[in-house]
């Protein structure tokens, strides 16, 4: 439990999070940290527009459809990634907190 703890600090102090399942929010945080600006070429917006709006890149792995929160198969893989689960959950609420 120590080590999560200290994983979940370092994560909040150190590191800019973003979330593939809020890739347009989460690249609008990254380009506003690092300060990058629009690009003004229209094939760079629109590729960008696609990454963002329609999921491209989203791993689409069909194998992992299927296993529900909460199943057993669920429970299985928790409890052998319990602490990555903890983790995973404390990033999905640093960024609902917008740190």
């Amino acid at each position: 439990d120590a080590h999560l703890e200290t994983a979940k600090d370092v994560l909040r102090r150190k590191f800019l999070v973003g979330l593939t399942s809020e890739m347009a929010e989460s690249w609008r945080r990254f380009r506003s940290h690092f300060g990058w600006e629009e690009s003004t070429n229209p094939d760079a917006e629109s590729c960008m527009k696609t990454m963002t709006e329609s999921g491209g890149g989203v791993n689409r792995n069909d194998r992992n459809r299927g296993i529900e929160r909460g199943s057993a198969e669920w429970d299985a893989v928790a409890s052998v990634n319990a602490f990555d689960v903890r983790l995973y959950e404390y990033t999905v609420e640093l960024f609902r907190s917008g740190t």
